[in-house]
Order: structure tokens, then sequence, then C-alpha cells
């Protein structure tokens, strides 16, 4: 906010030159709350939704709950929206994950690592700010559904794993 020199007196200064005509001006507790509220509210912020610019890199958990699917460090199996089960060479695995981070976050470490581990990118869409990835490795499918879990204040991200026999589509 620009303010005349006449008001500066009675607020902190934040860049008031005496010579200059106007000031950036701020008192304590009501700067903070404007700053809180341009957080919370994602004004701050120059890169939009969908785009990688900014995003946090998100390490790797060192043993995942299925070796060959990776997952963020951090995030946490939901055991009663999971499930899996295989016989001889057939799997099928439903799982659940929760973690501090964002979607964007999430989609751009999955987009990443699955490769790492020989998964082979099929198909990216995000239809009403839910991310579907699909990968395919030998027989098997892979399809990873990130939506968000938390707020703006306190980002979390739910992942969906979906493994099952590859079908002709």
């Amino acid at each position: 906010m620009l303010v005349s020199n006449a008001c500066c007196s009675s607020l902190r200064l934040l860049d008031c030159d005496p010579g200059r005509t106007s000031c950036l001006i701020g008192t304590g507790r009501g700067l903070r709350y404007a700053l809180w509220i341009s957080a919370a509210l994602g004004l701050g912020g120059c890169a939009g939704p969908g785009r990688d610019a900014g995003v946090v890199e998100l390490a790797s958990c060192p043993r995942p709950y299925e070796s060959d699917i990776p997952l963020p460090q951090g995030f946490e199996l939901v055991d009663g929206s999971s499930e899996d089960w295989s016989s001889g060479p057939i799997r099928y695995l439903r799982h659940r994950y929760v973690g501090r981070a964002d979607k964007y976050a999430v989609r751009k470490f999955y987009r990443g690592q699955m490769p790492l581990v020989k998964w082979t990118a099929l198909a990216e869409s995000q239809v009403h700010g839910r991310y579907r990835l699909r990968f395919k490795r030998g027989n098997e499918s892979c399809t990873i559904v990130i939506t968000d879990a938390g707020s703006r204040l306190f980002p979390r991200a739910a992942v969906d794993v979906i493994i099952g026999p590859m079908t002709q589509e």
C-alpha cells in the first residue's frame, strides 16, 4: 500500500525515504494478517494450477509397501480403504495412501519415479481437479489417481494405486 509521508509517522515503515512523496507501510498485526490471508487465498504464487514451476520435489520412501510402486516419503497406507491379492502370476491391488504434499508435487513425483521401476506411461488426464496417470509393465496395468485431501493452507494428497492384469482396449 502506498501512502503519503504525512501518514508514515504513525505506522511502522517498510520503505520510506524523506525525499519521496510516498512510502510503503504496514502495521505489525495488520500486515501479518494481510500476508496470511493472501497466502491462504493463493494470491502470493505465480505458478497456476497444473504448472510444475515451483513445485516441491518429493523424496521417495526407501521401503514402500509394494517394492515396484514408488511412494512419496511420509505417505501412509489407509488400511481401511486398501486391498490386494494374488494368484500365481496375476496380481490385483487397490491401495490408498495419504500424505502431506500438494497434488501437483505428487503428480510430478509419479511422472518421474514410475519409469525408474520399469513402468511405461500410457496416458494422463485431469478432470475436475483429479489426476489420473496410467502405466503398463509386462502383463500388468497400473492406474494412479491423485486427489486433494486437505486445504490450501494445509495441503494433503490422496493417492489411489490400482494394479491389475492388462486388458485389451
